[in-house]
C-alpha cells in the first residue's frame, strides 16, 4: 500500500501528505480513490475589495491579522523546508474521475459521473448522459435508479443525494417518507461469489459496526420496489472494525441510543481517546448544500455541538480536534469565554495548519488575499484528567504545518496516521469523527452523509 506521507521531519511539525492516499490508507484497502485534477497553478482572485474602508471591514471579519502573520511565518518556513527535501510533484499520481469516462465498459462500472464530480467541486450538478448498460456493471445507473425510486422524475443534484441519505436515516419529512422498505445485504469483500452464498440480509439500520478484519460490501435496497439482488441497489465499502452512524448531528439522541447499543453488543469502549469535528462553519466560498447548510448563525452551531454532550464520551486526558475557518468569530466560538473547549473542559495544546498547495509547492492563493486564505486550522485540545480539574491551556500552543494538494472540495487530509503517535496505544485506541463524509478503519463516524465517499462509485480497483 502506498504511504500517504511524502515528507515529515523528525519533530513531526512539518509534513507533506497526499490527501487521497491518506484516505485510502485509513480505509486499509488496496483499491484506488478517484480524485480531481491536482492544481498546477495558484488561483487568481480578482474580486478583492477596492477601497481602504472596504478592505478594513472585510479584513476585520475574515481573519485576525496578528494571528495570520504568525501562521504565515510558520507556513513560509515549512514550505522552504519541504522544498529542500522534495524535488518533484507535491502529490502522488491520481486516478481522475474524468479519465475513467473513456475506458472500457468494465472500467466505467466504477466511474463517478461528471455529475458527482460537480457536486463536490461546485456544489451543483447537471444531469449526465447515462450509458446504456445494465445491472451490476454500472454503479451510475444504480444510483440514478435508486434516486428515481425516492422521488420519481428528478435531477441528479446535491440535494437529491442528500434526500437519499435523509430517507435512510429516517430524518426525511417529505411525502414519500415511510413509502420504502429498506433492506441491506452484506458480505466480506473476500467472500464475493456469483452464487451469493454467505450474504446476510436484514432490515436497514442507520447504525452499523463491521466487527471483522476484512472490508464489507454493504448494499442497500428498496425491497418494496425492486428485488434484492446484487445487480441493483446502492453499495458502500465499510472498512474493517469501523462503525458508522448515519444520523443527523442536529438531533443527537438517536446517535446516543445507537452508540450505546452497538457498544454493548460488541464490547466497544464507551469513551473516546480522540474526537474529531469538522463543523459546517459559515463560509462564503464553500457551502455544503445537501448536507448541513453552513450556518450563518455561529451560536446556533455552537449550541448544536454542545447538545451532543461530548464531555460524557471523552476519555480522561483524551484529545479533541476541531477544524475552524479563519474568521475570528469562529475561533472565539471554540476558544473564547464560554466557548466549546471551555464547556467541554478541554485545554488548547496545539494548532495544526493545513496549507493548501499546488503540485509545485505554492499556496493555492495569495497569502494576503482577504477573501480566501489558502489554509485551514485544526485546534487540538486535551481533556482534563478528571471532572474536578479544569483543563490546562498551553501558554504557547505548539504549531505544526501540514502541506497537501487539495482534492475534491469536501476532502481534508485524513488524520489517522498523524494522530496515532499521540494516542495511548498505536492501535488499541478509540476515535470518533463527527460531521464525517467517509469511514476510517477502527474509528466510529457520525453524520447524515457519513457514507458519501464510501460509495463504490468513488473507487476503482488497483491495476
Amino acid at each position: 500500500m502506498t504511504h500517504p506521507i511524502l515528507y515529515q521531519n523528525s519533530d513531526r511539525n512539518v509534513t507533506l501528505i497526499d490527501i487521497p492516499t491518506s484516505i485510502v490508507a485509513a480505509q486499509e484497502t488496496p483499491d484506488i480513490l478517484l480524485s480531481s485534477e491536482p492544481l498546477q497553478e495558484p488561483y487568481v482572485i480578482s474580486v478583492e475589495p477596492k477601497t481602504a474602508k472596504a478592505m478594513a471591514n472585510v479584513g476585520q471579519n475574515t481573519v485576525d491579522r496578528d494571528l495570520h502573520c504568525e501562521y504565515k511565518d510558520a507556513i513560509d518556513k515549512a514550505l522552504v523546508e519541504i522544498k529542500q527535501h522534495v524535488s518533484g510533484s507535491w502529490c502522488l499520481p491520481r486516478k481522475l474521475m474524468s479519465q475513467l469516462s473513456s475506458k472500457s465498459k468494465e472500467q466505467k462500472t466504477r466511474n463517478v459521473s461528471s455529475a458527482v464530480e460537480m457536486d463536490t467541486e461546485q456544489d451543483s450538478l447537471n444531469a449526465p448522459s447515462w450509458p446504456q448498460t445494465h445491472g451490476a456493471e454500472n454503479s451510475e445507473i444504480r444510483l440514478t435508479q435508486l434516486l428515481k425510486l425516492l422521488q420519481g422524475p428528478i435531477r441528479e443534484t446535491a440535494q437529491d443525494i442528500s434526500k437519499l441519505f435523509s430517507s435512510l436515516n429516517g430524518s426525511d419529512d417529505s411525502a414519500f417518507k415511510g413509502s420504502h422498505s429498506w433492506v441491506m445485504a452484506y458480505r466480506a469483500h473476500t467472500e464475493q461469489s456469483e452464487s451469493g452464498q454467505g450474504i446476510i440480509e436484514e432490515p436497514w439500520n442507520p447504525s452499523f459496526h463491521n466487527s471483522g478484519y476484512e472490508h464489507l460490501e454493504l448494499s442497500v435496497f428498496d425491497a418494496s420496489r425492486q428485488p434484492v439482488e446484487s445487480s441493483s441497489g446502492f453499495s458502500f465499502k465499510v472498512p474493517p472494525l469501523s462503525t458508522f452512524f448515519l444520523h443527523d448531528c442536529a438531533h443527537p439522541n438517536s446517535f446516543r441510543v445507537a452508540f450505546h447499543n452497538i457498544a454493548d453488543e460488541y464490547g466497544l469502549p464507551r469513551r473516546f481517546d480522540f474526537i474529531l469535528l469538522d463543523p459546517p462553519w459559515p463560509n462564503r466560498s464553500a457551502k455544503r448544500k445537501g448536507t448541513y447548510e453552513t450556518q450563518s448563525n455561529i451560536p446556533y452551531l455552537q449550541k448544536m455541538i454542545l447538545q451532543m454532550d461530548l464531555d460524557t464520551c471523552i476519555q480522561r486526558n483524551g484529545l479533541v480536534g476541531i477544524w475552524v475557518t479563519n474568521k475570528p468569530a469562529v475561533r472565539a466560538a471554540v476558544l473564547g469565554p464560554n466557548g466549546l473547549f471551555q464547556r467541554l473542559n478541554v485545554g488548547l495544546i496545539e494548532e495544526w495548519i493545513w496549507i493548501k498547495t499546488t503540485v509545485k509547492g505554492e499556496p493555492i492563493s495569495a497569502m494576503e488575499s482577504l477573501w480566501k486564505k489558502p489554509y485551514e486550522v485544526l485546534l487540538l485540545g486535551r481533556a482534563a484528567p478528571n471532572p474536578w480539574v479544569v483543563a490546562e491551556r498551553a501558554v504557547k500552543p505548539k504549531r505544526r504545518v501540514i502541506a497537501g494538494v487539495p482534492d475534491l472540495h469536501s476532502r481534508k487530509p485524513c488524520l489517522k496516521e498523524l494522530i496515532e503517535p499521540f494516542m495511548p496505544h498505536p492501535i488499541e485506541y478509540s476515535a470518533l469523527e463527527i460531521f464525517a463524509r467517509h469511514l476510517v478503519a477502527g474509528w466510529s463516524s457520525w453524520s447524515n452523509e457519513v457514507l458519501k465517499f464510501n460509495w463504490e462509485g468513488y473507487w476503482t480497483e488497483s491495476g
